[in-house]
């Protein structure tokens, strides 16, 4: 049975994000199938089909919650991103961004999209995902300009990047390991990315030792 609410009339989009704000916290606390409609409603202060009048179901509220922060999370990576002027340092600042959010509510969240969403929603997510891939993109091209890297495939260096740091991730939410994810094990993992990028690219330049192994000498040029 609903809840009475003697509210006043909201504009829609006054309603959408006082049910988003009020369903979050919810979901994070208590996980996507723990929480019903009826307890989002009340905690909204709004009839139960005031809240099916803005999300057809469960299902696509969370996946709008989950687009929020989504958001929220691009934000920050672009802020970080700009706040430091050499390619590992604004790496690193893009991996403790990751790291510290694993361990927030949007590592909780996503863990509910992965067990929990159907497939369709999962795809929505994907496809319509805000994370900045040109802005981590970016930051390989202008290390190629400013002479910190050699020539290098931009969109393949940063998918090595981000499988580096969730790989990092992934192996502590598998209890793989217990070792804290800190910025230094960022550092380390970048320091890594980087020598790897000027190693393979002098190799596929042609600049080889007589034994087949990659010219180092010069690892800046």
């Amino acid at each position: 049975m609903d809840t009475e609410h003697h509210t006043e009339k909201v504009p829609e989009s006054e309603g959408r994000r006082r049910i988003l704000q009020a369903a979050c916290p919810l979901f994070v606390e208590h996980g996507y199938k723990a929480v019903s409609m009826q307890q989002i409603a009340d905690a909204a202060h709004i009839h139960k089909a005031t809240l099916y009048h803005h999300f057809l179901h469960k299902e696509a509220l969370f996946t709008a919650v989950v687009q929020v922060e989504l958001e929220q999370h691009r934000c920050e990576l672009i802020h970080a991103i700009g706040q430091q002027t050499t390619v590992a340092d604004r790496l690193v600042s893009v991996a403790w961004q990751f790291f510290s959010r694993s361990h927030t509510d949007f590592g909780r969240l996503m863990t509910d999209v992965r067990e929990n969403l159907s497939d369709e929603f999962r795809q929505r997510l994907l496809k319509e995902q805000s994370f900045p891939w040109a802005q981590l993109e970016s930051i390989f091209e202008e290390a190629t300009r400013s002479g910190e890297l050699p020539s290098v495939d931009r969109e393949l260096a940063a998918s090595m990047f981000t499988g580096l740091i969730w790989g990092q991730i992934w192996m502590r939410k598998m209890e793989r390991t217990a070792a804290p994810l800190t910025e230094d094990l960022a550092r380390t993992l970048v320091d890594i990315l980087l020598a790897g990028l000027r190693t393979s690219t002098a190799a596929a330049s042609g600049e080889m030792t007589a034994s087949g192994s990659p010219v180092l000498a010069d690892s800046h040029r």
